[in-house]
């Protein structure tokens, strides 16, 4: 009876331990390891002076303790982490500025750097946009260049905007500050502080990225545009090529450590249709808006599929080299874990050279037997990417190495959330508003 009460005990017990299954069926497999920029001739801009700066914030939008300055903390945050660099940014509080004031001609020995909200109709001159244009988005068939947010750069010899073709010295000058300014028609938070539209960690980084002199992705070789990139403006992280323009422009101080990151976002080529013809277009987008969301168990195919879509989930990863030298059998592992089980999607163990990025992506057929639904309605969980899975490498920072995104399996398709009505832009309710007044 001792023994018969162990062996049941033993049974209840691998009942309810998380099962770990890996026989999936991948389709369309694909590893990319893409090497960094030869030349970053055509990224940079122009070169910061001194690396390290204040970064002004106006106390009226972004004051200790709200969730605005929480975003602008983080971000400082990541560019002050950045292993060896002499990057560094001290974030101070100031009274809010006018546009005229942000954009001051005589702005003496200053050297700090401003970000705060501005209204293009205000008087004043906006030296790196029209005056006047408050539009948050372009129109190419108004010929509307649009604008959300803006990083404008002074120079010690040239002041404000472009070089004249006859400023020999102007193009060779480094620029001594920036200016970060936020269009004040694009967002409400400008006037209240309570509005969740304040500007993302992923935003800040892509502006203070201009500062250090980083150019938009399309004046890049067309070699480079597939990289993942802060200019992309969707990824709360700075990733391997950001960490190579930073340290190639200014300098490293010891080059002998590792530094790998699992990526908050993926650079994929999506789909466009425009007027019933596809075409291919690399996309940057966060990890937890890309990765499948719902899946539902399909009887006639004997597996789940998502939601809205009716075909196999199809799941992407990106992860990050950002070391100085190779990285010889680094793991990395995808995998779905749920309260039910855990359910490896891919593994696998290579060399990473320095600075690289990997791409992968995949659809997965998901069987029923691979998900223990327990005879439950739905089970939560999550799609995690785990780089140096092992513990293979000591690094300087190992809490990047794990990124995840939520995913539910559900018994049924009827189970399936709806789908949600586009809003349009508050800048367009905006207008409307406008014009019935």
């Amino acid at each position: 009876m001792k023994y018969l009460n162990s062996t049941c005990l033993i049974i209840a017990i691998l009942a309810i331990w998380p099962q770990v299954s890996s026989s999936l069926t991948l389709e369309g497999k694909s590893l990319t390891i893409l090497d960094p920029p030869k030349s970053f001739s055509r990224i940079l801009s122009r070169k910061l002076k001194n690396p390290k700066f204040t970064l002004q914030v106006s106390e009226t939008h972004f004051p200790a303790g709200t969730a605005a300055r929480a975003e602008v903390d983080k971000t400082v945050k990541l560019y002050n982490s950045l292993p060896f660099s002499p990057i560094h940014i001290t974030v101070e509080e100031a009274p809010h500025r006018s546009k005229k004031e942000v954009y001051d001609r005589s702005p003496g020995d200053r050297d700090y750097v401003i970000l705060d909200y501005i209204d293009n109709n205000d008087p004043g001159v906006f030296p790196c946009h029209r005056d006047g244009g408050t539009s948050c988005s372009d129109n190419k068939e108004k010929k509307i260049n649009g604008w959300s947010a803006n990083s404008c750069k002074y120079k010690d010899h040239g002041g404000y905007g472009m070089c004249k073709p006859w400023e020999v010295t102007c193009f060779k000058s480094k620029a001594r500050f920036f200016s970060v300014a936020l269009n004040t028609h694009c967002r409400k938070h400008d006037t209240n502080l309570n509005s969740k539209d304040f500007p993302k960690v992923a935003l800040l980084l892509h502006e203070i990225g201009h500062g250090f002199g980083m150019n938009h992705t399309p004046s890049w070789k067309k070699e480079d545009k597939s990289l993942i990139s802060i200019m992309q403006g969707k990824i709360a992280s700075l990733s391997a090529t950001d960490a190579a323009f930073l340290y190639k422009m200014y300098g490293v101080k010891k080059k002998k450590f590792w530094d790998f990151e699992a990526s908050p976002a993926v650079r994929y080529f999506g789909i466009k249709k425009k007027n019933g013809v596809e075409t291919k277009k690399l996309v940057t987008k966060p990890l937890k808006d890309i990765s499948p969301k719902e899946l539902y168990f399909d009887r006639a195919s004997a597996q789940f599929l998502q939601c809205h879509k009716n075909v196999a989930p199809k799941f992407y990863a990106n992860w990050f080299n950002k070391s100085f030298k190779d990285a010889p059998g680094l793991k990395v592992v995808m995998k779905i874990k749920t309260e039910t089980g855990i359910l490896v999607i891919d593994k696998f163990r290579r060399n990473y050279p320095p600075f690289s990025t990997a791409n992968w992506s995949s659809k997965v057929v998901i069987a029923e037997k691979d998900i223990n639904l327990n005879g439950a309605r739905k089970i939560t969980g999550n799609f995690q990417i785990l780089v140096d899975s092992d513990g293979k490498f000591t690094e300087v920072n190992e809490s990047n190495n794990r990124i995840s995104a939520k995913i539910t399996f559900l018994s049924r398709k009827a189970q399936c959330s709806r789908k949600k009505a586009k809003k349009s832009s508050y800048n367009k309710k905006r207008t409307l508003r406008k014009k019935v007044r």
